[in-house]
């Protein structure tokens, strides 16, 4: 009995699944007219089909629930077995054809894509990045304290791709992304993935290797967060303490979802209670700065009701002295003061129709460069590529590339809304004049 009703069942359950793909593929079909309708360019929509068809090689979602979400795909996302009676989407070719009678059944080469560098398979990838994860290859192990490196660098190639490929990641870069998390420890990537633990994990990671310094600011957590808070706080700086410095910024990341869940309330007391912690030893850092720049550029417009930043610069020679002080900051950054003038011409190389000019460390604080960046970020989007380019090549002028640069720059690329993809070693590169 129990062998009848399993294949009963397998019969329904295969019966019903043609029935859904079915009404799926006319779905689709209605789609596409809907889309006609809507845009009044039907040639527009047969010509994003044609792209698609003309791809040498599709992609195809291996999730078990994939299929669940087959509705929003442009195209077939999921195995469709051997027989196209379980696809949810009719063919490529007769789609077009309904929106284009007279085409002639080709997809022409010239919308074909050519493969990137970068668009590898896992078994394809660099074998480095599978078992331990590519952040080792960067540099040995560093911390830093009050915003100072105290050793280690990253290979000059790796920050050069990664200014180049800005805001286009790659599946290389997903892939890495994932070995990264996973090399973190359990407990922060827990903790940060929600609103409570994410908390927790900034303030573990501000907290200074000095025992002196550390004491305030557990007086200051006490005074201005909750106990439950401060143990956990306490609980997770041992594993702060012991992450890559390379890691930082990505944890930061991925907390940042969580503490948008925050109440307004719990918001206000967050960014107190870090504003002590930075504050406790009387001076900021340079990752301490990052990280609140980052942290309120990603939740100031959610709790403080800030109007989203919009374009009002499109050149760049009005922002001659932003430029001039971003650039002057990243040559001053972790280079001796007579090294700063050759970085800094680098970086003035990039960006040919500006005059920049080589400042003091007086003249380009952390407010001068937090002023900069908030008239540099209303640039339009391609200019502050440009801008991003010239951060890159000013951090390279040396040939090496300190943990300290990397950070300032992810922080500056972030704060202009250029994402800067992971900084992952071996990635190919041009050498430039």
């Amino acid at each position: 009995t129990g062998i009848i009703l399993a294949v009963l069942g397998y019969i329904g359950t295969l019966i019903g699944g043609l029935i859904k793909a079915a009404v799926s593929r006319q779905r689709e079909f209605l789609a596409d007219a809907s889309a006609v309708q809507f845009t009044r360019n039907a040639g527009g929509i047969a010509g994003a089909l044609k792209r698609i068809g003309a791809q040498a090689t599709g992609s195809r979602l291996q999730s078990p629930r994939a299929p669940e979400v087959s509705h929003m795909y442009f195209a077939q996302g999921v195995w469709e077995g051997f027989t196209r009676l379980t696809a949810t989407h009719p063919p490529l070719a007769e789609r077009i054809r309904r929106l284009e009678p007279s085409w002639n059944g080709r997809f022409p080469e010239s919308l074909r894509l050519e493969p990137s560098p970068l668009a590898m398979s896992r078994s394809e990838a660099p074998k480095s990045i599978w078992g331990t994860p590519q952040v080792q290859e960067l540099a040995p192990t560093t911390r830093m304290r009050g915003g100072e490196l105290q050793s280690g660098t990253a290979p000059l190639d790796v920050v050069r791709h990664a200014a180049d490929q800005v805001g286009e990641p790659h599946e290389l870069h997903r892939l890495y992304a994932a070995e990264l998390i996973a090399s973190m420890p359990s407990e922060l990537v827990d903790a940060a993935r929600e609103p409570y633990g994410a908390r927790a994990v900034m303030f573990a990671l501000l907290l200074d290797k000095s025992r002196d310094v550390r004491a305030i600011q557990l007086q200051r957590v006490e005074q201005f967060a909750s106990g439950d808070l401060t143990k956990e706080m306490l609980r997770l700086a041992p594993f702060a303490d012991a992450l890559d410095a390379r890691a930082r910024l990505p944890l930061v990341d991925l907390a940042l979802p969580a503490l948008r869940a925050l109440s307004e309330p719990q918001y206000r007391a967050f960014v107190r209670c870090f504003r002590e912690l930075v504050a406790a030893d009387k001076r900021v850092g340079l990752f301490e700065w990052t990280l609140h720049r980052i942290i309120l550029r990603h939740l100031a417009p959610q709790f403080e009701r800030k109007p989203p930043v919009r374009v009002a610069y499109y050149g760049l020679k009005q922002l001659a002295a932003e430029c001039s002080v971003l650039l002057s900051t990243l040559a001053l950054a972790d280079n001796r003061i007579e090294d700063a003038p050759a970085a800094l011409a680098r970086g003035a190389s990039e960006l040919p129709d500006v005059r920049v000019s080589m400042l003091s460390r007086s003249e380009c604080g952390l407010n001068a460069l937090h002023k900069a960046l908030d008239r540099l970020a209303q640039l339009a989007p391609k200019l502050r590529g440009r801008v991003v380019a010239a951060c890159a090549a000013c951090i390279c002028a040396d040939r090496e590339v300190t943990i300290a640069e990397a950070e300032l720059l992810r922080g500056v690329c972030d704060m202009l809304d250029c994402p800067l993809p992971p900084l992952i070693a071996g990635q190919p590169i041009e050498e430039r004049a």
